[in-house]
């Protein structure tokens, strides 16, 4: 659980970063300093900032809103298409042979599908929860680098990405 806090910048020589977290009798709140992992520049406008808590230590998050530029020309285009069998498939102007995205994922689930199946047989069902967490962990990892790679690859061949089916395109009747 969490909650949006203010969150500002001053010139004060404990710290830059304060933000003020509201405490039933403390009228006004309290006020503590934060220690950010990096620089938030003068041009960027505070958001919101959540606090939570993990085992015994604070964490903040600060979401902050700043203008980018926008590219207008690009030198190729990376179309992504998500699908079921294949999580993803990628092709680009750049190379024309598409990279398809999945072949591992369907081999993960298909072994906690079978040792699911062979828990459920003999009846050993904490073990089967405790597999499906591990299952999940995986596969949010597995997907994780599948969409860093994707973003690299856009990246390093300078390419303008689109996801799905294009504006205009309309299936045939």
């Amino acid at each position: 659980m969490y909650h949006v806090y203010n969150v500002w910048i001053t010139n004060n020589t404990l710290t830059k970063y304060w933000i003020k977290i509201p405490v039933h009798g403390v009228r006004g709140g309290i006020r503590l300093p934060i220690k950010l992992h990096c620089e938030i520049e003068e041009d960027w406008k505070f958001k919101e900032a959540k606090v939570f808590r993990r085992g015994d230590d604070w964490f903040v998050h600060i979401t902050v809103e700043k203008d980018i530029k926008i590219r207008q020309s690009y030198d190729n285009i990376l179309a992504i298409d998500l699908g079921i069998r294949r999580i993803a498939t990628v092709v680009s102007t750049a190379d024309k042979r598409p990279k398809f995205y999945g072949k591992e994922l369907r081999r993960i689930r298909g072994h906690y599908f079978y040792l699911r199946r062979k828990l459920g047989k003999q009846k050993k069902f904490k073990a089967i929860k405790k597999i499906g967490k591990n299952e999940r962990r995986i596969i949010d990892d597995y997907l994780h680098k599948i969409s860093r790679e994707i973003v690299e690859r856009a990246k390093e061949r300078e390419c303008y990405y689109r996801i799905g089916r294009p504006e205009g395109n309309k299936e045939a009747k």
